[in-house]
Order: C-alpha cells, then sequence, then structure tokens
C-alpha cells in the first residue's frame, strides 16, 4: 500500500549491510488505468502502449543510501504489454508487435549478451 518511492527507500535501508541491488518496480492500479514505476541502477522498463511509456531509472545501488526516488506515472489502456528487463539484455532490442507477453520474453531474450546475466519481465494489462 505503501508509494513506491517510500517503499524503495525502505528497501534502500533494509539492504545496507549487504551488497546492494539493482531495483525496479511497477504497480498496475487495479481499478484506476495507471502504472507507477520506480526504478534504481540496471533495470530498465519498456512498453508497446497505447500511449507513451518511457520512465527513466534513476543511477545507484540500492543499499548505498539513495539521494532521490522518482516516480513515474503513465496511463496504461488493456492490450499494453510493459517490459523491464536487465543489463544482460542489449538496450537496441524493439519490442515485437506481438499480444502475448510470453512471446514478448522470448523476442527480448534474443537480444541477451552472453558475458552477463539476463532477466525479462512482460506485463499484459488486462481490463
Amino acid at each position: 500500500e505503501l508509494p513506491l518511492d517510500r517503499l524503495m527507500e525502505q528497501i534502500d535501508r533494509a539492504l545496507v549491510s549487504t551488497r546492494g541491488a539493482a531495483l525496479s518496480m511497477i504497480r498496475i492500479g487495479h481499478t484506476a488505468a495507471q502504472m507507477d514505476f520506480v526504478g534504481i541502477g540496471n533495470v530498465e522498463c519498456r512498453a508497446r502502449s497505447a500511449k507513451p511509456i518511457q520512465p527513466l531509472t534513476t543511477p545507484g545501488i540500492v543499499g548505498r543510501g539513495l539521494r532521490r526516488v522518482r516516480t513515474w506515472r503513465f496511463p496504461v489502456t488493456p492490450g499494453d504489454v510493459v517490459v523491464l528487463y536487465t543489463d544482460g539484455i542489449s538496450s537496441r532490442m524493439e519490442l515485437d508487435p506481438v499480444e502475448e507477453p510470453a512471446r514478448v520474453v522470448s523476442g527480448v531474450l534474443a537480444h541477451a549478451r552472453g558475458t552477463d546475466d539476463a532477466l525479462v519481465l512482460a506485463i499484459r494489462v488486462d481490463a
């Protein structure tokens, strides 16, 4: 129930005694047609959507003291596909115009670098 920026600040404090982490979070409203995004480090967000969704992540490491956490808010509509991916995926990739998130994931993973970890999460917004 916390706003994502406050949640990120709590996670930052909880990770102080660790190596830290790159972390991005999204929340898609149950009743409102909106998506909130907050990201620190190298986990990016892209979307295939009716309206532009282009949030930026903030450089840094969660657990090392965050200077500023910015929450981005975007409208979403049924059928939009939102994709989170790590820096093990080339940023030159483009989202294919397909409907199923599973096909989006396989298309994005085709751009994985062989020398880094690769993680992809794709979500389709339903009515």
